[in-house]
Formats: structure tokens, C-alpha cells, sequence
């Protein structure tokens, strides 16, 4: 797929989250949510190393302290 594509199919998703739920509200919350149940996984199983993202250097530079970078 190349980068016309790629942005095509994010843009359109990104106007699917803006359209909201049922409720009214956006999907961007509950895909922030999934990030973050993600990122919780990723580090507790040991799928992607977190290490560096849990460096001491590095914390203070983590924007979400629940949501580590892979690396």
C-alpha cells in the first residue's frame, strides 16, 4: 500500500471517529482507551520490550505515564 493510501484510509477513519456513537460522543476516547489497555498488555506480557520508555532518563519525557513507547 503506498503513502496516498495509507493516508486516504487514516483520514477516513478520523472522519468515522468524528461522526460519534449512538450517544453522540466521539470513538476518540475509547481508541485512547484501547491504547492504553494495549500498552498495559504489551508491558506485562513482555510482547514488545518497554525498556527504554522505562528508563530512568527517559520517564520524565513520557507524555502518559501509563503508555510506555516500544522499543
Amino acid at each position: 500500500m503506498d503513502q496516498a493510501n495509507i493516508l486516504r484510509k487514516f483520514i477516513q477513519g478520523v472522519c468515522v471517529m468524528r461522526e460519534g456513537d449512538q450517544k453522540g460522543e466521539d470513538n476518540f476516547g475509547s481508541d485512547f482507551m484501547r491504547l492504553r489497555r494495549l500498552s498495559t498488555k504489551y508491558r506485562t506480557e513482555k510482547i514488545y520490550p518497554t525498556n527504554v520508555g522505562e528508563k530512568e532518563e527517559n520517564v520524565k519525557k513520557n507524555r502518559y505515564k501509563d503508555i510506555l513507547p516500544c522499543m
